[in-house]
């Protein structure tokens, strides 16, 4: 396997309270490209990222512009601004120099938007914002359903409703003029075309002349398709269904010429060039839209983060398809040591005395991590369950559990492949264990099991509780629910005992370790001392926390479009072992 060095990838964040921090770089999985003048604006999730396309086989990166929030979509608002929606609202940019202008706040972010040189409209929680360019609000349109797509032809605004129609506004009086019954999910315009992914019934080509009388010129691609994205290259209009097939129309007539099985999470066009963002870390892919080849590519180390976990020293990092294993010890200058691709790899991490357990969608990944610097993929249990599953690492064996098959007790070292040898029927949410002490839980409840003979599962104890996460933390059982963090004593690991109740009004996602919980909350990092317990609030960011995990006082967390990494800088590793040579008569 070729190895990329790192510094393509690595983005550092300002120091903290607690001395260093770093973050580094992976693209996001809801993404959009826009281009002009032979730049693409890549919104990755973590800001926008510009690419110099004029020479396809020699791609460059200009610069990434970093925003405070996720970046969801964006939009061309004239010929000088960017329009680009967040999870806070929306921001303005100049261009070329990206500079932000001004911040439109809106409570829940906006999902889609789009522009012109009057109006912004931003697709929220409940319908549809229209803002001048200067920030100031015109109207709302509201909408019972979410709002898929939006799309400025000429001075009127096509909105795409989810199972309700595509209407069009005047955005200044606030009137639908008229109304398409046509469920679709993306919009991308030509001339006086506008083309509309419908799902199910693939692609509609809508006459916009008259941007207030729309109506349908043709139809292709219907049947047992799901086309929700759209980009137009050359005289081909290109549809996807993530995360991968890829349909190729010719526009005139209107017809499907082509279904490509190649992975496509995003796509976009400068009009003469196709872009094409898949699941195997390269962000970006130019393809000819005659032959459907590549031109070029651009390179990096970067895909969407699912899970971390850490020993303080070191981060393995779940990046689909790879495993990352990365030296944390100075948090601002981390440093991939290691990376090895898992077939089938699933989304959380967990690690315990040299393994670690890959889970979260009905399978575990099993890795040997011995030698951090040579991890071993050792072969995946199957559970045949569903999402949510989880897992984690008993004495000798592993257990899985999830809504769907059970818990499952499974030898992984007695057997060629791993086995079931003792199970538990119950609709799983999460599961931790010590050695021998298992802490399962369900919708309410806490239930402690003994798998101390590894062949029978034996229940001990159970609590009523509220349950969204639990982890394990030294001698505690903390547990996250919709009211706060219940705090439990493990001394006597088959007889829990509750000692603190932590109120929170729905408290994100969370990691521990002996001393402190940290949680997510409102765009940053919480944290409660176990020993008070009291809640303090610190300025380390979070954006979209995935799985946070935390050793001594070392932070590292999986934030879907960055490994971000915050706390103290430690002792580096020791260096990788020797490889071992070879004897003479060998």
């Amino acid at each position: 396997m070729i190895r990329r060095p790192l510094s393509l990838a690595l983005l550092l964040v300002a120091a903290t309270s607690l001395a260093d921090s770093g973050m580094w770089g992976s693209r996001g999985i809801s993404r959009r490209f826009l281009a002009r003048d032979s730049v693409v604006f890549d919104v990755d999730g973590r800001g926008i990222t510009r690419f110099d396309i004029s020479n396809p086989a020699n791609i460059q990166r200009i610069g990434t512009t970093l925003t405070d929030d996720e970046t969801r979509d964006a939009a061309f608002a004239g010929d000088a601004t960017l329009a680009v929606a967040t999870s806070k609202g929306v921001e303005l940019y100049a261009i070329p120099s990206m500079t932000r202008t001004h911040i439109i706040e809106e409570p829940g972010g906006t999902n889609h938007i789009a522009a012109n040189a009057s109006f912004i409209a931003g697709a929220t929680k409940d319908g549809v914002r229209i803002w001048t360019l200067s920030g100031d609000l015109v109207r709302t349109l509201r909408f019972p359903h979410p709002v898929n797509a939006l799309a400025f032809v000429g001075d009127r605004l096509y909105v795409a409703v989810d199972e309700e129609a595509l209407f069009v506004f005047d955005p200044e009086r606030g009137a639908s003029v008229a109304a398409l019954a046509i469920n679709a999910f993306d919009l991308a315009l030509h001339d006086t075309t506008l083309y509309a992914a419908a799902g199910s019934n693939g692609v509609f080509a809508i006459d916009v002349a008259s941007p207030s009388s729309p109506h349908v010129l043709g139809n292709a691609g219907a049947g047992d398709v799901n086309m929700t994205g759209l980009a137009i290259a050359g005289t081909r209009l290109f549809a996807m269904q993530s995360p991968d097939i890829l349909y190729v129309f010719e526009r005139s007539p209107l017809q499907l010429v082509l279904r490509a099985n190649t992975e496509v999470r995003a796509i976009g066009s400068d009009g003469a060039l196709l872009f094409l963002f898949g699941a195997d870390g390269v962000p970006l892919r130019v393809i000819h839209p005659v032959s459907v080849e590549s031109e070029g590519k651009f390179e990096d180390l970067t895909a969407p983060v699912s899970g971390v976990a850490t020993d303080g020293t070191f981060a393995y990092v779940v990046d689909p398809p790879r495993l990352r294993v990365i030296d944390v010890s100075s948090p601002s200058q981390a440093r991939e040591v290691a990376s090895i691709e898992i077939p089938g790899i699933q989304d959380r991490i967990r690690i315990k005395r040299n393994l670690a357990v890959i889970y979260g969608r009905g399978d575990v990944n099993l890795i040997d991590i011995a030698n951090p610097y040579q991890p071993r993929y050792l072969s995946t249990y199957h559970s045949l369950g569903a999402p949510r599953s989880n897992a984690t690492i008993a004495r000798d064996t592993i257990i899985e559990a999830n809504e769907r098959s059970g818990l499952h007790v499974v030898d992984y070292t007695s057997y060629p492949k791993p086995e079931q040898i003792a199970g538990r029927i119950w609709h799983y949410l999460d599961v931790v264990a010590s050695d021998d002490a298992i802490y399962a839980f369900g919708v309410s409840k806490m239930i402690v099991l003994d798998i101390t003979d590894r062949t029978r599962v034996v229940d001990r104890a159970e609590f009523v509780l509220p349950i969204e996460q639990a982890e394990l933390a030294g001698d505690r059982v903390i547990v996250r629910g919709i009211d706060g963090f219940r705090i439990f004593s493990i001394d006597e690991p088959f007889a829990p005992q509750e000692l603190a109740m932590v109120p929170v009004s729905e408290p994100g996602e969370f990691g521990a370790d002996t001393q402190t919980i940290y949680f997510a909350m409102n765009g940053t990092l919480q944290k409660i001392d176990l020993a008070t317990p009291v809640i303090e609030g610190t300025d380390m960011r979070v954006t979209s926390p995935m799985q946070l995990s935390a050793v001594n006082g070392k932070i590292v967390i999986a934030d879907r479009y960055s490994l971000r990494i915050y706390g103290p800088a430690t002792a580096p590793p020791p260096p990788p072992p020797p490889a071992k040579r070879r004897s003479a008569g060998s």
